[in-house]
């Protein structure tokens, strides 16, 4: 058996050498895979080549390269931070199940990050999201990480949009079309739709970003109604907190919230605090967007005070849903970002939005950038 594994435990004891010596150590604000990293990663892997590796020695491997990443090659000390972790049992497999936030200063960076970890051993699959992922080993999850961006610096010259698309779940076939679109949308998927399964399963698939848009209870409920698992301001913190892990089970790749109707339960400030307290127990990492379905909605301050990564519409783009006045909103949108350099605008998934969208698309100025979710939050 070890005579099999010779030319690849020889292989792997060259490459460590070779990127331990080959150049001196770098600086601290170095590149996320710098040469200390890389020589980590091959070490690693060499460590658990010759000792055939097993479940527990293969989780301890990945524990270790997040531990020494944050120790040895990191400026911050809180570069890894845990969230959450729980005693799982499978089988006869008893493991520690950790949910963590990581900081990167790019989305490349953590993909190069996850692919590193994924690169230790055969036996570890990464299934990725937007700015989040799941590590596994023998098809057992092990870790959830979060990626925590931080903040960039803002052009001058370039001004930047989101557009996030509400509705998602009740039309699969509009969705795809959707996502042929050239620019980089961001889908809110309601958690109890009849297609939202299918929905949220091709929106993995493409890594698109992806929030929750969470039925709430509106001005003139039950007349008006905001469809499956809304909250209500009549629910207690527990069976709001019910309904929050439902959604977050649903919609499993969401990076953030927004509200579906709730001009009624965002003004309610103790239903909002149940609200957010739940999100914070499962997801603390999710961004708030408050759509602001009323003007004295309690949602983005409420958000901003519990230290929350929280953003407001600035515009709706299809009230009237024309393709004419959808692209004049969408120009209205535009001109929202050039004057205060970002926004955020709210359609829906319509045949009218989909149209004016592919003809902005086309028209928008050209320092005018259209960002998912995830980026926006980089912007300072």
């Amino acid at each position: 058996m070890l005579n099999n594994r010779l030319p690849y435990l020889l292989t792997l004891m060259l490459c460590y050498l070779l990127h331990s010596m080959s150049t001196p150590l770098y600086a601290t604000n170095t590149p996320l895979l710098s040469q200390e990293v890389r020589s980590m990663m091959y070490a690693i892997q060499y460590s658990l080549a010759i000792q055939h590796p097993s479940f527990s020695n293969t989780l301890d491997a990945i524990d270790t390269f997040l531990a020494r990443y944050t120790t040895e090659y990191t400026l911050a000390d809180n570069t890894v931070r845990l969230i959450s972790s729980e005693r799982k049992k499978k089988e006869n497999l008893s493991y520690l199940w950790q949910e963590l936030a990581v900081t990167f200063s790019s989305l490349d960076e953590f993909h190069i990050f996850i692919t590193a970890i994924h690169s230790l051993s055969p036996r570890i699959t990464v299934k990725k999201y937007s700015s989040s992922c799941t590590l596994y080993i023998d098809d057992i999850p092990t870790h959830s990480i979060h990626a925590h961006i931080t903040k960039l610096a803002q052009s001058t010259k370039s001004k930047y949009l989101t557009i996030i698309i509400d509705d998602v779940g009740e039309n699969y076939q509009l969705l795809k079309d959707f996502t042929t679109m050239p620019i980089k949308l961001t889908f809110a998927v309601w958690p109890f739709a009849s297609q939202t399964k299918s929905s949220v399963h091709h929106l993995q698939t493409l890594q698109a970003s992806t929030i929750i848009h969470f039925p709430m209870e509106p001005v003139g409920y039950p007349k008006v109604n905001p469809g499956n698992g809304a909250l209500l301001t009549t629910m207690s913190a527990q069976q709001i907190e019910q309904q929050v892990h439902k959604a977050l089970l649903a919609v499993p790749n969401a990076i953030g919230i927004n509200n579906h109707m709730g001009s009624l339960f965002t003004t309610n400030r103790t239903s909002i605090e149940f609200f957010l307290h739940s999100v914070m127990k499962f997801r603390p990492s999710l961004y708030i967007v408050d759509s602001l379905t009323h003007p004295k909605s309690l949602l983005f301050s409420t958000a901003q005070r519990l230290q929350y990564t929280t953003f407001s519409r600035s515009i709706f783009i299809d009230n009237i849903r024309t393709v004419e006045d959808t692209l004049q909103a969408l120009y209205k949108a535009q001109r929202i970002a050039q004057k205060y350099g970002k926004a955020i605008a709210i359609g829906h998934l319509a045949p009218t939005t989909l149209s004016a969208l592919k003809e902005f698309a086309k028209q928008k100025d050209s320092n005018l950038f259209i960002i998912p979710l995830e980026r926006y939050a980089m912007l300072q």
